[in-house]
């Protein structure tokens, strides 16, 4: 197994989205001003052309931006629940093995619960205590 990986803040997921949307975004804008540009041609001027495109940009990045916003705060969410599901299952891991007093049981129970606990901070699930 890997070494355990640094508690970290980043999140792989949401990163891949926003880099996703942000691509998609460019791609949506350029199509968007060449719509624009077909029902009014006088934007295409050269004068024209470089300010409207400013003030069309500034707003264009503020929608990608909400976009992105909003997908990473779902993928947090969506997260968050699962591990909080994966604590609260290994927890029910744990007293039952507790009360079967079985020290196989309850050895694979203590693993599994530190693995849950560990994977609230890094990102891999590892366990630093083990590896």
């Amino acid at each position: 197994m890997p070494a355990p990986g640094a508690p970290t803040t980043v999140n792989k997921v949401a990163a891949i989205l926003t880099a996703g949307t942000s691509a998609l975004g460019n791609a949506g804008v350029q199509a968007v001003e060449a719509l624009i540009v077909a029902d009014f041609p006088i934007l295409a001027l050269p004068i024209v052309k470089p300010i409207w495109q400013y003030f069309f940009g500034i707003y264009a990045s503020y929608f990608v931006k909400g976009i992105q916003n909003g997908e990473t705060f779902l993928v947090i969410d969506v997260q968050g629940t699962f591990e909080k599901n994966k604590v609260a299952y290994a927890e029910v891991l744990l007293a039952n093995a507790k009360k079967a007093n079985d020290p196989v049981l309850l050895l694979a129970a203590e693993q599994t619960f530190a693995n849950a606990i560990s994977s609230v901070t890094r990102d891999d699930g590892s366990n630093p205590s083990t590896g």
